[in-house]
């Protein structure tokens, strides 16, 4: 991880001995390690020294990262204290330079990489760690569909989602060095160095964790509008995340707002006979509101002969209604709109 330690104040940040301490100190520290900061390197000094310019603010600051003149930085703040610590996150364009653009759709499968890493083994003891494992082991239980059907398999997604490692930098900056091993970005960064010889596995782990990194890069794209992507990591999708969208509204205190409880997510599928689809859900107090987006009409009618069946297996909430569209974009299309900036193209046309 990238870090830039600033030799000065960063105006709107505050001081991380600021604060009478207690809980409100430690609830502004959590507030200060999530924000997000634009800077752009405007001078380079000696001794890996940089003057950053922040807003019109400029502030000298060290790093062992290679900076170039003019070049804008989006910066991460992992730390207050004892010192403001800020990482370097790399622009999701700048991310995705080079790289198959599937990946932004792709789905995080594992089974491939585990059915390699189990025939390297031959008889001999794996050289992967007992936590490294059991975490790979985890996202492709053998009774998988039948854990998603029952009751519990909110909380097995739940799991997988907690697991993934996209916020693996931010827990080892935390010092929560326990679950970030426990992570599944974790195991496949272990699998790149105890494998380095095996092309074939190097191969499925480099590209996983490519997919994990560039959903990583597209959060940090989408926090701008208020979007939160989770990758589906399941076997039988081919392409699959799910977008909530508006994720911190509905937190205030006042009761009286019938909004409050409202959310909007979709499911952005593709599925091996059904193709590209899209789920949209409006949960509200009154109940839920489904819409179905496919590819085409036959696709639409047969989905369709299962509305009933669909409302009858959701009990503990009223569907009130279930529509559908024969209109939809693949997943990979849908996420680069998303973090397309408005009036500019993902693909650069100028001769």
């Amino acid at each position: 991880m990238n870090t830039i330690t600033p030799l000065s104040a960063i105006p709107g940040l505050g001081s991380s001995t600021s604060g009478k301490g207690g809980q409100g100190q430690e609830q502004h520290s959590q507030q200060s390690t999530e924000k997000l900061l634009t800077a752009k390197v405007i001078e380079l000094k000696s001794g890996n020294r940089f003057v950053l310019d922040f807003n019109g603010n400029q502030i000298v600051a060290t790093s062992k990262a290679p900076l170039s003149l003019g070049q804008t930085l989006n910066l991460q703040v992992v730390s207050t204290t004892p010192r403001v610590e800020l990482s370097i996150v790399s622009d999701v364009f700048t991310a995705l330079s080079g790289k198959p653009l599937v990946l932004l759709g792709s789905n995080i499968d594992i089974t491939s990489l585990l059915g390699l890493l189990q025939h390297s083994k031959s008889g001999t003891p794996s050289p992967l760690s007992n936590t490294s494992l059991r975490t790979l082991e985890t996202f492709l239980p053998s009774d998988i569909r039948t854990i998603l059907s029952s009751k519990d398999g909110g909380e097995f997604i739940q799991k997988l989602f907690n697991r993934l490692g996209v916020n693996l930098e931010a827990l080892l900056a935390r010092g929560e060095r326990n679950l970030a091993s426990q992570t599944l970005k974790a195991a496949l960064l272990e699998v790149l160095v105890k494998f380095n010889r095996a092309e074939q596995i190097t191969e499925q782990a480099g590209r996983l964790l490519a997919t994990l990194d560039l959903y990583q890069h597209v959060q940090v794209q989408l926090n701008q509008h208020n979007l939160l992507i989770f990758p589906l990591p399941l076997p039988f999708f081919e392409q699959g995340y799910l977008l909530l969208e508006n994720y911190q509204e509905g937190t205030s205190d006042d009761e009286d707002n019938e909004n409050t409880h409202q959310l909007h997510y979709a499911l952005h599928l593709t599925m091996s006979g059904l193709g590209n689809m899209k789920i949209e859900f409006l949960h509200s107090d009154e109940g839920l509101y489904i819409k179905f987006f496919l590819d085409s009409k036959e696709k639409t009618e047969f989905v369709s002969q299962f509305t009933d069946l669909l409302s009858e297996s959701i009990s503990e909430i009223n569907v009130i209604s279930v529509s559908y569209s024969k209109e939809v974009e693949s997943p990979a299309a849908e996420l680069l709109k998303k973090i397309t900036p408005i009036g500019e193209s993902f693909v650069n046309t100028t001769a």
